[in-house]
């Protein structure tokens, strides 16, 4: 059996020798076989896609066994003379038993590169595969095509496409003489099988790429039929082969003294440091105020949008006119939609060409007009590459204009200048509303209406403010209705989930504090997304909601925009998804979700930028799937210390929300009215946001039933409770005297309070004071992310998420429901057991003075005189002494039945057995 490690790449690593880059090479031992992949000079994220065998000598010890990967820094290449040729760059230590038996079962998985000691500096990732193959597997060719063409932006269906040669890292992949494969010893061609067979060294050959063999010779562990000459092996690189898409990552349990990477580490987060212009250097003290845009990394694209055409020419003998445009850069083109019969069309098409792929000196837009035969030739308009305009943000776009088109020869063949052109209309009210609106915190005073028969509601408001009654309603009528009429904007209507809101102001702008701070974030690149995705990103805060460009054919896009937010509270939420867009070519189709990613405000510290990569998850019925990663970089800067420092002590929402309260039914009825109006407002925006994307940013299906989310939650509950629990075992180990020094000192301690009982106070808090100091150096170094132990998402029952995810009212076969209601039963059972029990010993403690029990009662009102009698006379500090000393006593001195006061209680009556 042979263990195959397949050494994809590695990212981020640490630069060495004052050098920009360094020189990375992978060094794997395993079970005393030490191999090494090729040193790739210069580069702090190198690619080797090498495949590293081993033999497994004993498949029983294999769980017992590590398999180490060490990233090491070649020193020779730059220095001959070094003393040390190597320097650490980072490990990784996987278990035996994390190790697939399969390829078919293995996956590409990331794994952080780990300290050796206190004081190494060690930063990034690195890319394995782990498996087994049969001693009878022969090694398969395998060939990656790396060719990777530009990103794309469409925004309205358009196409763009390459006609680049393919380039040479492409030509190199595609070509045979490129190709390699693992052979063993034990694996050879059938042109070796003899040689293999016999027990001999495999020959020294040369395969059809006619590249140098590397080879090794290892010493087995136990002499077999060859002898004692030594096995040689012959180790070619193989590149490994892409991860299945959409496939469930889990990583199993290590198990003895190796440690692999823990549960849930793949759903981690992966602290990157790429090379933002935030991150060189300190920023000026005004620089902290105004956006710098420095939180991404400069990224030159050219837009050209196609918006419409007028007054084209006829080009068929029909007078019929087909029209698309071509729009030509260099080696690249993008082509437009073809309109049938319109000489006035309108595209609105834009297409994206990255400007690191800009070669020519001319950008040229023809219009063409779709034939059968042969596609004619309209017009065109030529630019120089000088004399387009640049724009850097926070700049505007560019307003769209007209340019006169010119035959194949540079003449212009429609002349005049064009005329100004409508694009909207815009009607402004000039009359007050009738409706009085209520910015302040304070009731409206109620009116009387007179009732009338046949008006309609603006007549009967116009009746009310001028005065003047309407000829045709001019009979009286006799009914009134007394009514308190205002538009409320002194409250704040939540379209989100309360526990992630990202804006708590009112709806009237008087009424809002001022900003305390700026919230910046850059929405930088994605991995790992699977498949050819036309990926976006949509980040919402407050009631701005942003959208990047969407990028096509690509599972790892690079959109590098950055955003800015005013904040006016911490306790605010921002929430970034990403989608990928399946509207461009279905129009009735859904955008499909990919994942998003919630950052809590109050958790970031100020003036820091946060560089990391995101995991993203789709909890589906089949499981939790890892869908790829969101690199975003995060900072928030503080504008105001004394303004956020006294929110701590202000309310969350605007104070009409506890003058007159809200009920709980009605938030949900106005949660939903506001999210069916914020979906209906970016419906309608340009490039729209459908519903489906609205629904899942806001979590409408966050209030649904989840037995996986009942369980989280109880188990939330009770790590709540597990402090007091731990601090109960403590202190009931102190009174049975486990550990007698401990129970001397809480002695000592406890007569010093007693005698100075004003010392009580200012230790406990102090005390507080310590733990928090104490605690200060552990303290989270990372934003918080989806935590999936926490939420139940890796050991839910397949049952559990298919019926989180079924419909209301369900859908489900009959006995499907009925199992499900018959386990909610079970458990619906044990919580009536524990409410009951909770209300038992209420209602006993309740029986104390009712009489319900006349012996108890008149046996507790006597001690109760008894008591009051001698805490009277006694000093309260001898009481506490004796109390103190009496729950300390030794076990010596306890009995194993339980105290006079708990059989007491227990037997007081309750109404338990008053129910039916």
């Amino acid at each position: 059996m042979k263990l195959a490690v397949e050494v994809a790449d590695a990212a981020e690593l640490s630069a060495k020798d004052g050098a920009a880059g360094c020189n990375a090479f992978v060094e794997v031992e395993f079970d005393g076989q030490r191999q090494r992949t090729a040193t790739r000079p210069g580069d702090l994220s190198p690619q080797w896609n090498e495949t590293l065998v081993f033999d497994v000598r004993d498949p029983a010890r294999l769980a017992a066994l590590t398999v180490d990967v060490s990233v090491q820094h070649d020193r020779s290449l730059n220095d001959h003379n070094a003393l040390r040729p190597h320097v650490f760059l980072g490990r990784v230590r996987v278990s035996g038993e994390s190790v697939a038996r399969s390829p078919d079962e293995a996956f590409l998985q990331r794994f952080p590169l780990d300290k050796r000691g206190l004081f190494s500096r060690v930063s990034g990732d690195i890319a394995l595969r782990l498996y087994l193959v049969p001693d009878g597997r022969d090694g398969d060719r395998v060939a990656q095509d790396h060719a990777a063409a530009a990103p794309a932006m469409d925004t309205g269906g358009g196409q763009q496409q390459n006609q680049q040669q393919p380039s040479q890292s492409a030509a190199a992949s595609l070509d045979p003489e490129r190709m390699v494969r693992n052979v063993f010893s034990g694996e050879a061609p059938a042109g070796a099988a003899a040689a293999s067979a016999s027990g001999g060294p495999a020959a020294e050959t040369k395969g059809k790429s006619g590249h140098d063999t590397r080879e090794f010779r290892s010493i087995p562990a136990s002499s077999g039929g060859g002898g004692n000459e030594p096995r040689r092996h012959t180790l070619h690189a193989m590149a490994a082969p892409p991860p299945p898409a959409g496939q469930t990552v889990v990583v199993p349990k290590p198990a003895g003294p190796a440690q692999a990477a823990p549960p849930g580490s793949q759903y981690g987060l992966t602290e990157t440091k790429p090379p933002l212009p935030a991150k060189m250097g300190p920023r000026s003290g005004t620089a902290k105020i105004a956006s710098t845009y420095d939180m991404v990394e400069p990224m030159s694209y050219l837009y050209v949008t196609v918006v419409k055409a007028r007054d084209l020419p006829s080009m068929d003998l029909t007078g019929a006119l087909d029209p698309y445009v071509e729009v030509k850069l260099g080696n690249f083109k993008g082509v437009t939609r073809h309109l049938e019969k319109n000489q006035n069309p309108v595209w609105r098409q834009t297409f994206a060409f990255s400007g690191a792929h800009l070669q020519a000196s001319q950008l040229e837009v023809i219009v063409m007009d779709k034939d059968t035969l042969r596609d004619d030739f309209v017009g065109r308009v030529v630019f120089d590459m000088s004399d387009i305009p640049s724009r850097l943000p926070p700049d505007s776009p560019l307003a769209p204009q007209w340019y006169s088109l010119a035959d194949a020869h540079g003449e212009r063949f429609r002349h005049g200048h064009p005329l100004d052109e409508p694009i909207g209309r815009i009607i402004i009210p000039v009359a007050s509303p009738y409706v009085p609106r209520n910015d302040l915190a304070k009731s409206i005073p109620s009116k009387w209406f007179n009732l009338s028969r046949g008006m309609t509601v603006d007549e009967a408001a116009a009746e009310a403010t001028t005065g003047t009654k309407h000829r045709e309603h001019s009979k009286t009528f006799a009914s009134k209705i007394h009514l308190r009429m205002s538009l409320e904007t002194a409250y704040h209507v939540l379209d989100e989930s309360t526990h992630y809101s990202s804006d708590l102001q009112p709806a009237a702008k008087k009424l809002r504090k001022s900003a305390i701070g700026v919230l910046e974030v850059g929405i930088l690149s994605a991995r790992g997304l699977g498949g050819n995705k036309s990926a976006y990103c949509v980040a919402k805060y407050g009631s701005k909601w942003v959208r990047t460009r969407t990028l096509l054919g690509t599972a790892a896009p690079a959109w590098n925009e950055q955003y800015t937010w005013e904040v006016f509270d911490l306790s605010t939420v921002i929430t970034v998804a990403v989608f990928d867009n399946n509207h461009l070519h279905h129009s009735d189709g859904k955008d499909q979700r990919i994942g998003k990613v919630r950052v809590r405000l109050a958790t970031l510290e100020s003036d820091r930028v946060y560089t990391h990569y995101y995991p993203l998850m789709a909890l589906t019925p089949g499981g939790l799937k890892k869908t790829g990663e969101l690199h975003l970089a995060v900072r928030f800067t503080c504008t105001a210390w004394a303004n956020m420092l006294a929110q701590y002590g202000r309310p969350l929402l605007p104070k009409m929300h506890y003058s007159n309260p809200i009920s709980v039914l009605q938030l949900d009825y106005l949660r939903f009215q506001a999210m069916q109006m914020v979906a209906t407002r970016l419906g309608r925006s340009e490039p729209p946001l459908h519903r489906e994307v609205v629904e899942y940013m806001l979590d409408v299906d966050s209030h649904m039933f989840s037995l996986r989310r009942s369980k989280a939650n109880f188990y939330r509950i009770t790590s709540l409770f597990s402090g007091v629990v731990a601090v109960g075992k403590w202190f009931d180990g102190i009174c049975k005297w486990k550990n007698p020094l401990t129970t001397i000192l809480v002695h000592v301690l406890f007569l010093i309070l007693v005698c100075y009982p004003e010392l009580i106070l200012p230790t406990v808090f102090l005390y507080l004071f310590m733990i928090g100091v104490w605690n200060y150096r552990r303290r989270p170094r990372k934003p918080p992310h989806m935590d999936t132990v926490l939420s139940h998402a890796e050991q839910a029952h397949p049952d559990e998420l298919d019926e989180e995810f079924d419909t209301f009212p369900t859908s489900k076969p009959s006995d499907v429901v009925r199992m499900r209601y018959d386990r909610l039963r079970s458990v619906a059972g044990r919580v009536q057991t524990v409410v009951g029990d909770l209300a038992m010993q209420g209602e006993r403690a309740q029986s104390l003075l009712s009489w319900r029990d006349p012996r108890a009662t008149a046996i507790f009102i006597t001690l109760s005189l008894i008591v009051a009698v001698v805490l009277y006379i006694t000093p309260f500090q001898v009481v506490a002494v004796v109390l103190g000393l009496y729950m300390l006593r030794h076990p010596r001195f306890r009995s194993k039945q339980p105290s006079v006061p708990f059989n007491f209680y227990k037997r007081l009556p309750a109404k338990g057995d008053m129910l039916l």
